[in-house]
């Protein structure tokens, strides 16, 4: 009797074993499905370089315009808004909530309007050589549409574009994606121009250029290739071809 009592405590122990042993595969991949996406774009974004993000973004056209009756003096707008391409659409959603404007051309002044109601939300004076300038007006609201364009009589018809601060709940998320990414590729050694390259292109795989050239131009005294990329960008032609708008 007592030899059978043992044959059965042993014949327990190993089936706890066995499934124990089954149990630890699928435990070790609950974990990893944590956020599975986060941790495949994380291996993405450290392969990538400044070129590759720009051989993206170089395909990409802008919004051409003039200002009036005279044709010499065209502009293009490029983000905020839709930067198309023959293979991608583009977005009008933009994440923060202070955008970065970018153009070509020169602009005597810029304002930022409500869509829907043309309710001007901000006007800035420019300088002839300026060709970039951070929102600086009162809070955007989630899920509203504006537009940009530059200051001048309405009845020059000026060319312009619009935007849309994305909602509240898909900007939470973003948010989260970027504290995480960065925090674990500190936590991989990764140097601060590693994790600008992979919050930028972060942005790029979503289509929110905006957003990603906004992150570019973060950096106070860019250098290599980073430098590099925003030369390549301020000297490459946005405005698509004449009758292409």
């Amino acid at each position: 009797m007592s030899k059978l009592t043992a044959a059965k405590s042993t014949l327990l122990i190993v089936i706890v074993g066995i499934l124990s042993l089954s149990a630890l595969p699928l435990q070790a991949a609950i974990r990893q499905q944590v956020n599975p996406s986060l941790t495949e774009v994380n291996h993405k974004h450290i392969a990538l370089t400044w070129g590759d993000i720009w051989e993206r973004l170089r395909r990409k056209k802008g919004k051409k315009g003039s200002r009036g009756d005279n044709k010499n003096k065209l502009l293009c707008l490029i983000t905020p808004g839709k930067l198309r391409s023959a293979y991608e659409k583009g977005t009008i959603k933009v994440w923060g909530e202070q955008p970065l404007f970018l153009w070509q051309g020169v602009m005597e002044g810029i304002e930022v309007r409500h869509l829907r109601s043309n309710k001007l939300i901000w006007s800035q004076t420019l300088e002839p050589t300026t060709n970039r300038i951070t929102y600086q007006g009162e809070e955007l609201e989630p899920e509203q549409v504006y537009f940009w364009r530059e200051t001048v009589p309405l009845d020059t018809l000026p060319t312009k574009i619009t935007f849309r601060i994305m909602n509240k709940e898909e900007r939470d998320r973003i948010s989260t994606e970027l504290a995480e990414l960065e925090s674990q590729l500190e936590t991989e050694g990764a140097s601060e121009s590693d994790i600008i390259l992979a919050q930028v292109n972060y942005f790029a795989e979503r289509q929110l250029w905006s957003d990603a050239l906004q992150e570019a131009y973060s950096v106070e005294n860019p250098s290599g290739e980073l430098a590099d990329f925003i030369a390549k960008f301020e000297a490459h032609n946005f405005c698509p071809p004449q009758g292409d708008n």
